[in-house]
């Protein structure tokens, strides 16, 4: 994959200082072993979402027990195979794979502080790094054979102060997938870049809708995905409107900017847009089956990331894919794939185990090792080295991957916890609500989060 040119955050978000973690003890949840101790061969590790759990056998010596809690819920069969892998292939490690979804990173800052933090967790990525470096809760892997893997142009994104906090495990790119034989069905013979040609792209489109195809697959049940539109297709956009606001980064972090703004506006238009040109009943759709209406060709256009290649090739593995950058204003250079190392792996600064973590991720981002297979399925955009020549991309990736000009995703400078999507469900399901009230909406509970964090 080419070095872009991202448009990227110009000031540093603002770092919070949170005091050191305490060395104490802790257990090994459902194992029973206090940290730096070894299991012996034959006790069970029947923990929830663990790959290896009753692999291993009655071999002689004893095992160390690494945790590893993952952060994201559609990434979790991707790591737990990983793991099995690796715990099958020697004795002398262990690898105790979780996945927490659950208020995941209030949780790791409460098991921070009382040292009963995993040894490896993912998701602490660029915008987060400083935060947790600064209180000294995340090891610097300059130090580590891990970080011979990963690619040099990779490793400014997951950077603090000449450390090196994360493994980038994969690149999310975010835009529209197309179904290239029915634009060209419809005789659209251009991809849009600015809301007024997508509308025409639409119009083209509409006649379909007799032979049971609509314009979208959409979904308004998970306010997260319905949010991506706006921080991550719309991120360069966003980022524009922080510099017009005259604020930095760290103002929308700290409550200064403002949502009720033109650029906004103009993203909440493309959302009138979807709803207006979709399935019927997307209030009652989730997000599996708008993928698989996409698939099933029930739809020409699905706004949504990378990550759901491998979903749509399992459903229609011969389906005719393209991708272009999601229109959000009149400005075609508005158009831009967002583009993040948004899957990191990070280690925790106070593992006891650091040579057991070390063995684990460098068999892990190691191509020669069992987990090729791994890295050849899943076939997504890499920060490590000579990833090419692993794996062959996907057809329906080559405009993101040939992008000059990408954007981080916006959710980068956004306050912790704070999810625009809530607003924009609102906005979706009434629709009496017009696109000034829902920049207003959201602007209120912006607002309103930015106090409660005060408190």
């Amino acid at each position: 994959m080419r070095h872009k040119t991202r448009l990227a955050a110009l000031f540093l978000v603002g770092i919070m200082i949170l005091g050191g973690c305490s060395q104490g003890g802790r257990k090994t949840e459902n194992t029973g072993l206090e940290t730096g101790e070894s299991r012996k061969d034959g006790q069970a590790a029947e923990s929830e979402g663990d790959a290896g759990a009753g692999s291993q056998s009655g071999n002689a010596g004893e095992k160390t027990v690494i945790r590893f809690e993952n952060h994201g819920a559609n990434k979790h069969e991707l790591f737990a195979e990983a793991v099995q892998i690796f715990n099958e292939s020697q004795d002398q490690v262990y690898v105790d794979f979780q996945t927490n979804t659950q208020d995941w990173e209030a949780s790791l800052w409460a098991a921070l502080a009382v040292d009963d933090a995993p040894d490896i967790i993912t998701h602490i990525a660029q915008a987060r790094i400083p935060q947790y470096a600064e209180a000294g809760h995340l090891m610097d892997l300059n130090s580590m054979d891990c970080a011979a893997f990963i690619d040099d142009g990779a490793k400014e994104p997951v950077s603090y102060k000449g450390g090196l906090y994360a493994i980038p495990v994969q690149t999310e790119i975010y835009g529209v997938f197309y179904n290239k034989d029915l634009f060209e069905k419809a005789g659209i013979t251009e991809v849009p870049r600015t809301l007024s040609q997508l509308e025409e792209v639409v119009e083209a489109l509409k006649p379909l809708e007799a032979e049971g195809t609509y314009p979208f697959s959409a979904q308004y049940r998970d306010s997260g995905q319905l949010s991506f539109y706006m921080t991550y297709g719309g991120a360069a956009s966003l980022y524009k409107s922080v510099g017009e606001q005259g604020q930095t980064l760290e103002g929308v972090t700290q409550g200064t900017y403002t949502f009720e703004n033109d650029r906004v506006k103009n993203i909440f238009r493309l959302y009138h847009i979807v709803g207006e040109n979709c399935q019927p009943k997307p209030e009652d759709t989730d997000y599996t089956t708008h993928n698989t209406l996409f698939a099933a060709g029930e739809s020409a256009m699905l706004i949504m990331g990378n990550w759901t290649i491998a979903q749509l090739r399992e459903l229609n593995p011969e389906m005719n894919i393209g991708m272009f950058a999601l229109p959000v204003s009149e400005d075609p250079e508005d158009a831009v794939f967002a583009e993040d190392y948004n899957l990191v792996i990070n280690v925790n600064a106070h593992t006891k185990n650091k040579e057991a973590v070390d063995e684990f991720l460098s068999f892990f981002c190691d191509y020669q090792q069992p987990t090729r297979e791994f890295f050849i399925k899943n076939a997504l955009p890499s920060g490590l080295k000579d990833f090419e020549q692993v794996v062959t991309y996907d057809d329906a990736l080559k405009a993101p991957l040939e992008a000059e000009i990408t954007s981080e995703y916006f959710t980068r400078i956004l306050p912790n916890g704070f999810d625009p999507g809530k607003s924009i469900q609102e906005y979706m399901l009434d629709p009496d609500m017009t696109i000034d009230e829902a920049a207003a909406l959201l602007q209120k509970n912006y607002m309103t989060h930015i106090e409660n964090m005060k408190k």
